[in-house]
C-alpha cells in the first residue's frame, strides 16, 4: 500500500545545480562547472546595458526592454565570464522569443547561451544539447565556448546519447581548453556503451601519467572516484540490512534476488535529487509488477528533512536513513561521493549502470526485466 500523502510541501525544484551534490571534500568541479550553481549569490550583477540597475542608461528600444525582462526573468549574473541564472519556463521561453525575433542583436551571443544554460539548469538535458550545440556552431571562439563545449558532450550523456557524446568529444579534439573535462564525459560515455576495458585503461593511463602528478589533488582524487564508478559495474551487488525509516520494516538485499533493483542515494536540499524522484517513482510504478524494485537511501542530517520529502514524494519504496551521512557504512559499502548516485542492478545481482541519470534508467530498467536471471 502506498504511504499516505500527509503533506504536500512544494519543492523548488528546478533548479538549478546541475550536476551534482556531493561530500564537502569531493564536490567541487573545475571553475567552469561551478556555473552551474543555483545561487547567484556573491557574483557580479550582469554588466550588460539595460540591465535595469540606477547607473545604467535608460531603456529606450523594444529590443532594450526585452532584453532587460529576460536578465530580470531569469536573475542573471555574472562572474567571469560564466553566466549565473535562476531558471524558469516564461524565461526560458522569452530567451527563445528574443533570438529569433532579433537575429543580429547585439545581445545575440549572450542570448543563445542563456537557451542553453536555462535549460541545463533546469535539467531539460536533451534540449540543453541541442541549444548549447547551436551556441558552439556560432560561436566557436568566445570565452564561454570551451564550457559549451563540454557541456553539450556531457548534456548529451545525461540524455542518454552517449555515443553522440563520444562524437562530440571526438570532434572537439582541436580545442585545448575544456579537453581533460570532455576526456572524462568520453570514458562514461565509453563504460555506458558497454567498452568498460577500453575506459578504464584510459583512466589508468592518466593516473600514471606526468600530469596525473602535477595535477590537483582534488582533481586526481575525483578521477580516482570516476574509475571506482567504472570497476563498480560488472560486480555483485553489495550485501545490505537496514530498518525502513517510515516503516520500522527490516530491509535486506536477500529480498532482491531475481528483481532488477535500482539503488538510489538522496537527500531532500539536493535538487536533481529531488526532481528525478517523482520520475522514478512513474518508473516504478510502471514496471513494479513485472520485477522492478527501488530502494532508496536518504543523506540527509535530519529525520525531518527525509521525512518531508519522503511525503511529497509518497512512494512506498523501502527508505533508509541513519543520518551519518557521509560517515555512514553504507556510503563506503557501494562507493558514494555525490548526489544523486544511482546503482541499478539486474537479475542476476550484478550491477549494470552506475551514476546514470533517469533517460538512461528509464531506457535500461525494460531491457533488464526482459532478461532471465543467470
Amino acid at each position: 500500500m502506498p504511504r499516505p500523502l500527509l503533506i504536500m510541501i512544494p519543492f523548488t525544484f528546478l533548479a538549478l545545480m546541475l550536476p551534482a551534490c556531493g561530500k564537502p571534500s569531493t564536490e567541487n568541479e573545475s571553475a567552469p562547472a561551478n556555473e552551474s550553481s543555483a545561487s547567484t549569490q556573491g557574483y557580479s550583477t550582469d554588466p550588460d546595458p539595460f540591465v535595469a540597475t540606477g547607473n545604467q542608461a535608460p531603456v529606450v528600444t523594444e529590443e532594450e526592454r526585452m532584453w532587460a525582462d529576460i536578465n530580470l526573468e531569469l536573475n542573471v549574473g555574472t562572474q567571469g565570464y560564466l553566466l549565473m541564472v535562476v531558471p524558469t519556463r516564461r524565461g526560458i521561453e522569452m530567451v527563445d522569443a528574443f533570438i529569433e525575433k532579433y537575429p543580429a542583436s547585439p545581445f545575440l551571443e549572450k542570448a543563445t547561451y542563456l537557451a542553453a544554460i536555462s535549460r541545463w539548469q533546469s535539467y531539460n538535458y536533451s534540449q540543453a544539447a541541442l541549444k548549447y550545440a547551436a551556441y558552439v556552431a556560432k560561436y566557436p571562439d568566445r570565452n564561454r565556448s570551451s564550457l559549451a563545449m563540454t557541456r553539450y558532450a556531457d548534456a548529451l550523456l545525461r540524455s542518454d546519447q552517449p555515443e553522440l557524446a563520444i562524437q562530440a568529444v571526438d570532434a572537439y579534439k582541436s580545442y585545448p581548453a575544456g579537453a581533460r573535462e570532455r576526456e572524462w564525459i568520453r570514458v562514461e560515455a565509453l563504460a555506458l556503451t558497454g567498452q568498460v576495458d577500453k575506459a578504464r585503461k584510459i583512466i589508468m593511463d592518466w593516473l600514471y601519467s606526468p600530469e596525473a602528478a602535477a595535477s590537483n589533488p582534488t582533481v586526481v582524487t575525483r578521477v580516482q572516484q570516476l574509475l571506482d564508478r567504472i570497476n563498480t559495474m560488472g560486480t555483485q551487488m553489495p550485501q545490505f540490512a537496514f530498518s525502513d525509516a517510515l516503516t520500522g520494516e527490516r530491509i535486506t538485499s536477500d529480498a532482491y534476488k531475481g528483481k532488477v533493483v535500482l539503488v538510489d542515494f538522496w537527500k531532500s536540499t539536493c535538487n536533481p535529487c529531488m526532481t528525478e524522484l517523482p520520475m522514478l517513482l512513474d518508473l516504478y510504478e510502471k514496471y513494479q509488477g513485472q520485477g522492478f524494485e527501488v530502494v532508496t537511501f536518504n543523506m540527509d542530517e535530519t529525520y525531518s528533512g527525509m521525512q518531508n520529502a519522503a511525503d511529497v514524494i509518497a512512494a512506498d519504496w523501502p527508505i533508509c536513513h541513519d543520518g551519518l551521512v557521509w560517515q555512514s557504512p553504507v556510503v563506503n559499502l557501494f562507493g558514494v561521493t555525490r548526489t544523486p548516485h544511482t546503482i541499478l542492478i539486474d537479475r542476476s545481482g550484478v550491477v549494470q549502470a552506475v551514476n546514470v541519470r533517469i533517460d538512461t534508467i528509464e531506457r535500461l530498467v525494460p531491457a533488464l526485466l526482459a532478461q532471465p536471471a543467470e
